[in-house]
């Protein structure tokens, strides 16, 4: 039987994350499906690691930007807070590129769901040489009063229940650098749609531009703004929203870089 190709990857146009899984009944990132296929992409990236050969560029297409901007950072020990950092690619990313002195003065810190983070001590730190600077977080109560010089969104935001709220509280956090990569930004008034993921799917926003740029732009400036070229069923940078009526359909998602402004 010949298998079915998916042609969108997004459906529906829902005005809330209740009401986007009261429709769907989404439970993605709960489902063994999902930790089981986190467990081979990590297997993967640690043999690469320890082979000394380069991580597929499709585990790299959102961290390399991170990497870039902690290359230009003039300081010894840097600390990150990397926002829906999964099971930790990014820190991965790190120990690919970075050598020894550079990991032991990084501070790598990951806030994710409790199920997320719980794969990420079992299945990736617990095989890593240098994993006394990584940690996991899983509620934003628990993060410390520590500077960070980058809080890093890797096409995270768009996954929050109430991304704006979220954002909001996590601007609390004292930062001189917000990356963000792959933000899912609309002129449109902000919705959620469906996002078929494996062989399940999650809630997805996108949202207001005008509002996120205000939220934002109250503590930082807007450094850069270009288009993401995250790959998308083959194709690099394209959203297909030929599906949505036309005044919701997005062609691309953006990356973004903002410092402090009583920093610059």
């Amino acid at each position: 039987m010949k298998k079915k190709t998916l042609k969108y990857i997004y459906y529906g146009i829902f005005n809330s994350y209740k009401s986007c899984i009261k429709k769907k009944n989404y439970s993605f990132y709960l489902d063994k499906f999902y930790e089981n296929r986190q467990k081979q992409i990590i297997k993967q990236i640690l043999k690469s690691i320890a082979s000394k050969k380069p991580i597929l560029s499709f585990h790299k297409q959102h961290t390399q930007y991170l990497i870039n901007t902690i290359s230009i950072l003039k300081k010894e020990k840097i600390n990150i807070l990397d926002i829906g950092g999964g099971w930790g690619v990014g820190y991965a990313n790190c120990l690919e590129v970075f050598n020894k002195k550079k990991i032991s003065n990084l501070n790598y810190h990951i806030f994710d769901l409790k199920n997320v983070c719980a794969i990420g001590e079992k299945h990736f730190k617990k095989k890593l040489k240098f994993k006394s600077k990584l940690k996991y977080i899983d509620n934003l109560k628990k993060i410390s009063t520590l500077k960070y010089d980058i809080i890093f969104f890797g096409s995270s935001l768009q996954y929050f229940s109430d991304p704006f709220r979220e954002l909001k509280k996590i601007l609390k956090i004292k930062s001189s650098l917000l990356l963000f990569v792959d933000a899912y930004l609309t002129t449109n008034e902000t919705f959620f749609t469906f996002q078929k993921y494996y062989k399940s799917g999650v809630p997805h926003s996108f949202l207001n531009k005008q509002k996120f740029l205000s939220i934002l732009q109250k503590k930082y400036t807007l450094i850069s703004s270009s288009y993401s070229h995250t790959i998308r069923l083959g194709k690099v940078g394209e959203i297909n929203m030929n599906n949505f009526p036309k005044k919701y359909r997005v062609n691309n998602s953006f990356n973004l870089i903002l410092s402090k402004k009583n920093e610059r």
